[in-house]
């Protein structure tokens, strides 16, 4: 084969794997062998992109110690006497000239284990027992009758399982809950009817990019209630509004029973673009978007945002007074909230000194109760044909007529 040719002809990912397996623990003689279509400089310029370093070849001095010393030493005691060699490449070595190494659990160690498996976890374990890997240490105690004594899961775990299952990967949970296996955790999950999506399948969540008041509305709930990911959305609502989260499964199309007042969804393609488009942050608690997004919003559509999000943040009273409470990072949008809903609906601001719009310790916010105003949202949501939280907007009557200061009624200002 020509020499352009190896230079010109692209890596495969098996290639690369390999390449990285062994590049720190063969010989330049094993490595080209292994690669024979590829150059050394070529190699080594690979080796320079994924950040890997060469050792150098085994000298005379390096292999006898390893003769006579590979049986004796603990893993910790021959790195200590060879600071310049991995363990995988010691144990490669050793295994090349035909070196075992003296594995037996002693006594002392197998002590430690029977004394603390399945009674501290895994990482004081391991802590404990410097000279096995985890799983030598799972291995010797499934040989030797030892076990977890399958331990009735605390409410801690539980509370872990159901917060994170959904939205942390298996590496992340396993982590959280490092006394139990995937297998336990995931049988535990399905008991409790939890489950991941799969992007894409079980929704669809381009519904929300969508120039529709229905749209709006969930954009606008989902800002105050949900909670946003890099590629996914978790909605979790008391267990009095499980009907609520009916309604956006429907809308999203959600292809699940919806069982519990929680709904978790996630696309690579689509989350991030509605997170663009509403300036939606992660942490949108203390990062609220920029109000400059609300600048070429259709009215209609800003209306229909806001009510989902009074429906998310806010509360009315029995007296037919509205509040909305949020973080106080958020009183810039609090307020283009409230002097909008009185302009879009004809409705001048009586006295724009009151204490209507606040920002109190640290939280933000704004607050009326003028039943006309109110009265005239219920009615445009209506119309709208808005998801409200029937709950909260129940309260309202759509049908109030207020007498005027001069003895006179009408219905509107």
């Amino acid at each position: 084969m020509s020499r352009m040719t190896k230079v010109t002809q692209k890596w495969t990912l098996e290639e690369i794997e390999l390449f990285k397996n062994n590049y720190h623990i063969l010989s330049k003689e094993e490595i080209l062998k292994l690669f024979p279509n590829r150059s050394w400089k070529l190699i080594k310029n690979i080796a320079c992109n994924y950040k890997l370093k060469f050792q150098s070849s085994w000298t005379d001095s390096e292999k006898d110690f390893i003769k006579n010393n590979y049986r004796k030493c603990s893993k910790k005691e021959l790195l200590e006497l060879l600071p310049n060699r991995k363990w995988k490449s010691i144990r490669y070595l050793a295994s090349k000239i035909k070196v075992t190494n003296n594995n037996a659990w002693k006594s002392k160690e197998y002590e430690i284990l029977k004394s603390n498996y399945g009674k501290i976890s895994n990482t004081c374990l391991s802590a404990m027992l410097p000279d096995r890997t985890l799983a030598s240490i799972k291995s010797k105690a499934l040989k030797s009758g030892l076990s977890t004594g399958n331990k009735k899961w605390s409410n801690k775990e539980v509370n872990i399982l159901k917060n994170k299952y959904e939205v942390y990967g298996d590496k992340s949970i396993l982590k959280l809950l490092e006394n139990r296996t995937l297998n336990a955790i995931r049988l535990r999950a399905n008991d409790l009817g939890l489950f991941r999506i799969i992007p894409g399948k079980h929704s669809d969540l381009s519904m929300l990019l969508q120039n529709s008041f229905e749209s709006y509305y969930w954009i606008g709930f989902l800002l105050a209630d949900a909670s946003f990911f890099k590629n996914s959305i978790s909605l979790n609502l008391a267990e009095k509004d499980i009907n609520h989260v009916r309604e956006y499964a429907k809308f999203i199309k959600y292809k699940k029973e919806i069982n519990k007042s929680k709904i978790f969804s996630s696309d690579t393609s689509i989350v991030p673009v509605i997170r663009n488009k509403f300036d939606i942050q992660e942490r949108k608690t203390y990062n609220p978007p920029d109000i400059s997004i609300f600048k070429n919003m259709n009215k209609d559509l800003i209306f229909s945002l806001i009510i989902g999000f009074i429906d998310g943040d806010g509360c009315i009273s029995k007296r037919s007074s509205l509040q909305v409470a949020v973080h106080q990072s958020w009183i810039k949008v609090m307020e283009y909230f409230y002097y909008f809903l009185h302009d879009y609906l004809g409705y001048s601001v009586l006295n724009k000194n009151s204490k209507n719009i606040y920002l109190k310790e640290n939280i933000s916010g704004f607050a009326f109760s003028r039943k006309d105003l109110l009265r005239d949202i219920k009615k445009k949501s209506i119309e709208f044909k808005l998801p409200f939280l029937k709950r909260k907007w129940n309260r309202i009557d759509e049908d109030f007529i207020y007498k005027t200061k001069r003895g006179r009624y009408g219905t509107s200002n």
